[in-house]
């Protein structure tokens, strides 16, 4: 209650049919039949009840608000809360002495973790290795190249020797495609699109 009157906008007002509005909300049929029910002293009737589903409400023991849908902003809802991620726990650590004369000195930043809580649901799920996400159709990206011109990628402040290194002997998707053509005979009945399907 919000000065005297529900936030809800409840009491609603009687309809003969249910009615979608021009956002897309839904406006329920609200019948006026007379009927009537008496809570803590006041009268209520249809223009109080919230849209509920009696199946659930048995099956869940639980209240559950139910209501329809028109709006394309129900999806975003719903992958948000789906990809919300894992919940998180932030913990301190702390230790307590007994000697009044010592000084303790506190490091805020060593008794700071930023954990990640696994559920029994999440953690039962990943132990049964069950797929935690799946892309269809799977693509994998080939880039194509000319001979020791392969993009290279590195920060500013790398030392160029130690870049080059790295890099050196290092196989593109390209080269590990040749390379295997090379070493077994099966890959050289590959495309490059092929290559994937067969070969990590």
């Amino acid at each position: 209650m919000l000065n005297g009157r529900c936030s809800k906008f409840y009491p609603k007002p009687f309809r003969p049919r249910t009615v979608i509005d021009d956002a897309g909300f839904p406006r329920y049929k609200r019948l006026d039949n007379g009927r009537t029910i008496m809570k803590k002293n006041i009268t209520l009737d249809n223009s109080y009840i919230i849209p509920y589903n009696p199946s659930l409400l048995l099956k869940y023991g639980c209240h559950i608000n139910v209501e329809h849908t028109c709006q394309t902003s129900a999806i975003k809802y719903l992958f948000k809360y789906v990809h919300i991620g894992n919940d998180g726990v932030t913990a301190t650590f702390y230790q307590t002495t007994n000697e009044a004369d010592t000084i303790q000195v506190v490091d805020e930043i060593r008794n700071y973790y930023d954990c990640r809580y696994i559920s029994a649901c999440e953690a039962s799920w990943r132990i049964l290795g069950y797929e935690i996400q799946l892309k269809e159709p799977s693509v994998i990206r080939l880039p194509f190249h000319l001979p020791n011109e392969h993009p290279v990628v590195f920060r500013d402040h790398e030392n160029i020797v130690d870049v080059i290194d790295i890099i050196d002997g290092k196989l593109t998707k390209l080269l590990a495609w040749m390379l295997a053509n090379r070493l077994f005979e099966f890959g050289r009945s590959l495309t490059y699109s092929q290559f994937p399907t067969k070969f990590v």
